[in-house]
């Protein structure tokens, strides 16, 4: 597997996507695999995933543009940060990055904030309408953490009843550093069988993927959080 900076090219109009990876054939993996889907996952960049269905994805190539010998976080995120500016991918004329990253600074594009805000207003927002005390947000709070607490995320109405459902967990949508989880498919070709206890000791915000060690340290792989489950 190779550490480095990849891209994605539009063949059709030259447009890029440029991103990084520790192994990079993986990734690219993982990401044909999404852009082949016919509905979007919530981790898959949105203009290359429009993209790939407007121009078909067999329209698409990759290339590796640096390599590194040994991985260095720091140098990764800064380099990314160089070829993204180099090809201007953050340009809706020139690329489909969202943003630029790197380890010590995030820039968020106009378009995405945009995107964020107008999501979050009128109608939009889950508490349109809402006008609740302060008790009454206290209250709803508590009410909320009892029900996750207990395995409860939402009712099925049954013969006329509301049953609750305490056996169907919600899908993990983050994991924490240093916590134990054990793997339950595998969707993106990760090298851990079903049922390995692996222990989360990195993060890539970006990709949405977490590196996992199995506890004895001998082996590592990056995953999705809906690959495991908590143990």
């Amino acid at each position: 597997m190779t550490i480095g900076i990849y891209s994605l090219v539009n063949q059709v109009n030259g447009k890029r996507y440029i991103g990084k990876s520790k192994k990079i054939e993986h990734r690219i993996w993982s990401h044909f695999n999404l852009l082949k889907k016919e509905t979007p996952s919530r981790i898959v960049n949105r203009h290359l995933f429009a993209a790939a269905k407007k121009y078909g994805v067999e329209n698409f190539s990759w290339e590796i543009v640096e390599s590194f010998d040994v991985l260095d976080e720091a140098a990764l995120a800064d380099r990314e940060i160089f070829w993204m500016e180099f090809y201007n991918t953050t340009d809706r004329d020139f690329g489909y990055n969202l943003m630029k990253d790197s380890s010590s600074r995030v820039v968020v594009h106009p378009e995405t904030i945009a995107i964020f805000k107008e999501k979050m207003l009128g109608e939009g927002n889950p508490n349109f309408g809402n006008y609740w005390t302060d008790e009454q947000k206290e209250t709803m709070s508590q009410i909320a953490k009892d029900r996750h607490a207990a395995g409860i995320y939402g009712d099925v109405i049954m013969d006329g009843r509301v049953e609750k459902v305490e056996t169907m967990k919600a899908p993990l949508t983050e994991l924490d550093m240093g916590k134990q989880y054990r793997i339950t498919q595998n969707l993106y070709g990760h090298e851990f069988d079903i049922g390995t206890v692996v222990v989360v000791v990195g993060a890539d915000v970006q990709e949405g993927e977490y590196k996992v060690e199995l506890l004895d340290g001998s082996d590592y792989w990056y995953i999705q959080p809906e690959e495991v489950e908590e143990i």
